[in-house]
């Protein structure tokens, strides 16, 4: 495969997350799996995810343009052609758009634009690509152990909120000694004048099994 179409890597702030394929149909992990931590699943986003591998974006323009209701679909016949084309006009927008739009919502900018047909990215909303073509993420703690995998940054969204609340109860119950430091750390007193720096929406306290448990 061309390196730049299959990468081997995703970019993510200041990270660089490895990307693992798999010819496995029908199984859990065929396709594309990124494997990260809490904290980098955290800063995942649809974004991130719908452009991660370029060789599939064909692949799934096509796909979306055959989930079209038939009198839009029609108009793009031969869809093979159009995906293509759309394709490399895609890609383009993306580097100029800096990855803000999920793949749904720059089709839909560009059917719009090109083929002036007013198209809402939610017509999609229901009929994501196949899961050989959605990167599968799989987060672990810190001893590799899997927390979670979903193709579906919601519901590991979800799942990690379940398992951090979880671990928060753990350690309210069984370390003190964690919040007790918390507290040295970031508990004040008596103050009568605003004489400190903006303070975090939340901190961190300890991790419970690979989740993070914050105040």
């Amino acid at each position: 495969h061309d390196a730049d179409a299959f990468p081997v890597a995703l970019p993510l702030q200041t990270s660089v997350l490895p990307l693992n394929y798999a010819y496995r149909p029908g199984q859990a992990d065929d396709g594309v799996t990124l494997e990260v931590s809490v904290r980098e699943a955290e800063a995942l986003t649809p974004m991130a995810l719908d452009w991660a591998v370029p060789g599939h974006l064909r692949a799934k323009v096509e796909h979306y343009l055959r989930a079209l209701p038939k009198d839009l679909r029609r108009g793009f016949v031969p869809l093979a052609e159009s995906a293509k084309t759309l394709a490399t006009q895609l890609a383009a927008r993306d580097r100029l758009m800096n990855r803000r739009e999920t793949l749904p919502q720059a089709l839909a900018a560009e059917i719009s634009a090109r083929h002036r047909i007013a198209l809402d990215p939610i017509v999609w909303a229901d009929k994501p690509p196949p899961d050989h073509l959605r990167v599968r993420v799989r987060v672990v703690d810190g001893e590799g152990r899997e927390l979670v995998a979903s193709r579906d940054l919601a519901e590991i969204g979800a799942a990690l909120l379940a398992q951090s609340r979880q671990a928060s109860v753990a350690v309210a119950r069984e370390d003190p000694a964690a919040w007790r430091t918390a507290r040295a750390q970031w508990e004040t007193v008596e103050h009568t004048a605003w004489n400190f720096d903006p303070m975090p929406d939340r901190v961190l306290v300890t991790e419970q099994a690979g989740a993070p448990v914050y105040a």
